[in-house]
């Protein structure tokens, strides 16, 4: 099993040793200060910037320290952190200056490095204008009023300055001649230029850091296909981290529908045959772009060419061959990706092909895996035999314990131990996990994959669904103005024969009617929700019991409860606009994109303390009139009734105070823009780059 721990990330990697190199540096430097305390404070300004960006300056600068430095203490100060980065002296100066040329930060150190005798100067320059380095911290445009500084100086100098902004100060060189004399001052400067300095460091970053090539690889991504919360992931991260720099493609099933409404926007790519246990099977390769994305479909008409998505005998199979098609065609992809991005059971055989095939194929053990856990109740569990004849692996990986549980096959599992990075899509979800209620057997698993395990909150396509833009509604509105909403209340009564009454709450449901969604709750305390002045919409498909009982309810409420048994994206926009209250009552729930869509369309969630909707609805409270939502903590019918009998009143009594409540919710933002550099951070991590 050694080979399958080798892409495991260590934790004294070049990288972490080089982050760790600029607090010995800094620390000796304040030492010197201290014993220099009496030199001249004319240099505060422009000292106090140069320290700043010490840290980053070291590894480069190493070699070229002599020829500024004053004293034989400067000199075993730079000594110590080479030694850090290059075991070898005499391999020291070409790893320094390798490394760091190609990055965009390095034309600016060059320039006073090409010029020792002017950098003696520097100080003299910094104390004809004392303020202005002040004054550029405090800009965030500081390559504008960078010319204004140094107004007594030759016209050359202010260019130089400019660059110096974006990246390092320009008397970097004699900084060892310098450091003692700006450690003093600093404290008193520091206050001012926080911000600065909190910028800059961020710009040098973004120049430093080198885009990651993503493989997000799914088995649904809308807006192409869609059964749950994966598909708005999968179709929403991919442009997030897009737009972050990121090269990315998504590798997707080509399903039947997917075909017949984008099917003239593809491109065909290649043809091959597939290789999964004694079997060749066909597959066919398409590609799109879109959003920044290169979108890849993977066809096979035997497996794909189907009405629904998930539901039939041969899932396992159908999805093991889209796996198997995941490695065996990156050679054909315009990138080689450094991350491969699991989602999932029907993509958990990636890592594990990856690690059998990488035996053979070194550049397959040179990418690394990242593999996020949407809902751990869907597992990939199969018997023993399907392990060679199905999925084409050999028994070694069931004889380690690797891919088995319980006498199945579980895919899940194998995937959790293989992947270099686990992600949960929340942090309560990534902590609820570790326990047996919610990880259903896996969290003996789960406590074994702490070390790498991320909880990363999901987010929503802000554009998409937007009440001020969405075609879909009768009337748009905002935060700002309400009237709107009115308006899409009275046509969802309309169009659904509920009683036209603007004073009664609509309570929206929009979900799969499965046991995990609180229906069980629901369904027991259905007769007392419907005993308050409120009216129920129930949107969604799922399990034929809960069917039956909402067909049911439907006739018992005739004009008050409509259950809307189908799943229409349309009609669900309109649900969460015309809603006035929106529950969600789930007795899991790793995230949740129900609650902040409803928020964001103006409909205030009643939902149950756990995962995502734990992480996104802060419970109401009415004496300093705070939270965007009401929330209750035991999975309890009582409980339940209890919250919407509140949440009722405040509507029918406090309108105002609702509105208060309503507006909060709208005016959050869940944009993917925060996950994306989350991921990218993850990413970063597991490729043993990470910028801290």
């Amino acid at each position: 099993m050694t080979e399958k721990k080798a892409n495991q990330p260590e934790a004294g990697t070049p990288a972490e040793k080089s982050a760790a190199k600029p607090k010995a540096s800094r620390a000796k430097k304040s030492t010197t200060a201290k014993t220099s305390a009496k030199k001249s404070t004319a240099k505060t300004a422009a000292p106090v910037e140069k320290k700043e960006t010490a840290p980053k300056a070291a590894v480069t600068e190493e070699p070229k320290a002599p020829v500024t430095t004053p004293a034989g203490e400067e000199k075993s100060l730079k000594v110590r952190p080479s030694t850090a980065v290059a075991h070898s002296p005499e391999r020291k100066p070409p790893v320094a200056v390798e490394e760091k040329k190609p990055l965009a930060v390095q034309p600016e150190r060059k320039v006073p490095m090409k010029t020792p005798e002017p950098a003696a100067a520097a100080p003299a320059k910094q104390e004809t204008a004392p303020k202005a380095a002040p004054a550029e911290e405090k800009s965030p445009a500081a390559s504008e009023q960078a010319p204004q500084a140094p107004a007594a100086e030759p016209k050359a100098a202010p260019a130089e300055e400019k660059k110096v902004e974006t990246a390092a100060p320009a008397p970097q060189p004699e900084e060892p001649q310098a450091a003692a004399a700006a450690q003093e001052p600093e404290a008193a400067a520091a206050p001012v230029k926080e911000e600065s300095t909190m910028a800059s460091e961020e710009k040098t970053n973004a120049s430093d850091r080198q885009p990651v090539r993503v493989l997000y690889v799914t088995s649904e991504a809308a807006p192409f296909c869609k059964t749950g919360g994966l598909a708005d992931v999968a179709g929403s991260l991919p442009p997030a981290l897009a737009a972050e720099g990121e090269q990315v493609a998504v590798m997707l099933p080509l399903y039947q529908t997917v075909k017949e409404r984008f099917g003239n926007q593809m491109s065909f790519v290649k043809w091959t045959y597939v290789r999964l246990g004694w079997r060749s099977i066909y597959c066919g390769l398409f590609r799109m772009d879109r959003d920044g994305v290169i979108w890849y479909f993977v066809d096979n008409e035997q497996y794909f060419r189907r009405p629904e998505l998930y539901g039939y005998y041969d899932d396992g199979e159908r999805f093991a061959f889209f796996s198997r098609c995941v490695v065996e065609l990156l050679p054909s992809l315009d990138f080689w990706p450094e991350v491969i991005h699991c989602n999932d059971w029907q993509t958990a055989l990636v890592p594990i092909y990856l690690k059998d095939d990488g035996v053979r194929d070194e550049r397959l053990r040179s990418i690394r895996t990242v593999l996020t856990v949407h809902n751990i109740e869907y597992q990939g569990r199969y018997g023993k035999e399907t392990l060679g004849d199905l999925f084409g692996l050999d028994h070694g990986w069931w004889d380690d314990g690797t891919i088995a549980m319980d006498g199945d096959v579980n895919l899940l599992k194998g995937a959790l131990l293989m992947a270099d990075a686990v992600t949960a899509v929340s942090p309560t979800y990534a902590q609820e996990l570790k326990y047996s209620y919610f990880a259903h057997g896996m969290e003996s698993v789960m406590n074994a994959c702490d070390h790498k395990l991320y909880g990363v909150l999901n987010g929503i396509d802000m554009k998409r669904y937007n009440p001020a833009t969405d075609p879909d509604l009768a009337a748009n509105y905002s935060a700002d103005d309400l009237t709107g909403k009115a308006v899409d209340k009275a046509e969802l009564q309309r169009m659904l024969g509920l009683r036209q009454d603007p004073n009664v709450p609509i309570i929206g449901m929009v979900s799969r009617l499965v046991a995990h969604k609180g229906l069980d709750l629901v369904c027991e305390v259905l007769r007392d929700i419907m005993e308050l002045p409120v009216q129920m919409v129930i949107l969604g498909r799922g399990d034929h019991r809960y069917e039956e009982f909402f067909r049911w309810a439907q006739r018992q409420y005739e004009g008050r409860l409509v259950a809307y048994l189908a799943y229409d994206e349309a009609m669900a926009t309109r649900v969460y606009a015309g809603s006035d209250l929106f529950l969600m009552p789930s007795k899991s729930e790793p995230c949740g994109l129900s609650q902040m869509i409803a928020m964001r369309y103006g409909s205030v969630p009643i939902v149950r303390e756990t995962g995502g909707l734990k992480d996104t609805v802060q419970p109401y409270e009415a004496w300093r009139d705070s939270g965007n939502g009401y929330t209750f903590a035991d999975y309890n019918s009582g409980d339940m009734l209890y919250v919407i009998r509140a949440a009722a009143g405040l509507y029918r009594d406090y309108r105002d105070a609702y509105n208060r409540l309503q507006k909060r919710g709208m005016t959050q933002d869940f944009s993917w823009n925060r996950s994306a550099c989350e991921y990218r951070r993850i990413y970063e991590t597991v490729l043993g780059r990470a910028h801290h």
